[in-house]
């Protein structure tokens, strides 16, 4: 299979929830290479806006199933348990969709915080090939305030990944840029720098 793009090609800070506080530099997600997108948050002004990550380019052949997906942000805050997740959504057809998750604080160091697995839909059942390589499909992030006394808090976010995972011909396949990274059941087996073979 050829290689598939995984980081997005666009960042946009939406207001499309509860939060009014926008994202600085929101198209800086797309790439790891520590120019981030940033937010402060305050105890009254204290949810984000939505990050939208999109324009992956996937390039899922037409014939697959979707399996599931996993979603990574590349991420940091300034002090323990000032930051946390409030809720994140797949975007399709450029709209907050599926089911919502939520995670944990944020950690004061860069680290990478994973969501979803291989056959985590996110809620959506039944999405196409060309839902998800159309340009305006994508993961959106809302954070807030945490629990910590202070005036005003800080995050950042470096980038967003997104692994598919499907299925054609009865083969299972995940787009990946990421090295290192491991699936399997029976046989572990590596992801290499493209689609690849996993099942």
């Amino acid at each position: 299979m050829p290689s598939i793009a995984k980081y997005p090609g666009t960042g946009t800070s939406e207001n499309v929830g509860l939060g009014t506080i926008a994202w600085t530099s929101p198209g800086s997600i797309t790439a790891s290479d520590n120019v981030d997108a940033s937010i402060a948050l305050t105890t009254t002004n204290f949810l984000s806006e939505y990050l939208f990550a999109t324009n992956f380019n996937f390039g899922i052949p037409g014939l697959a199933s979707i399996d599931g997906f996993i979603v990574t942000y590349e991420r940091f805050c300034d002090t323990i348990r000032s930051v946390q997740d409030s809720k994140m959504y797949l975007v399709l057809d450029g709209n907050l969709d599926g089911v919502w998750k939520n995670g944990a604080y944020w950690n004061v160091t860069s680290s990478f915080d994973t969501f979803g697995s291989p056959t985590d839909k996110w809620g959506l059942a039944g999405l196409t090939p060309d839902e998800v390589n159309a340009s305006n499909f994508g993961v959106a992030l809302e954070c807030q305030f945490g629990d910590v006394y202070a005036t005003t808090v800080f995050g950042n976010v470096d980038s967003v990944e997104m692994i598919v995972y499907y299925t054609l011909y009865g083969i299972k396949y995940a787009t990946t840029s990421i090295t290192n990274v491991y699936y399997g059941t029976t046989e572990i087996q590596k992801i290499y720098h493209e689609s690849t073979q996993i099942g």
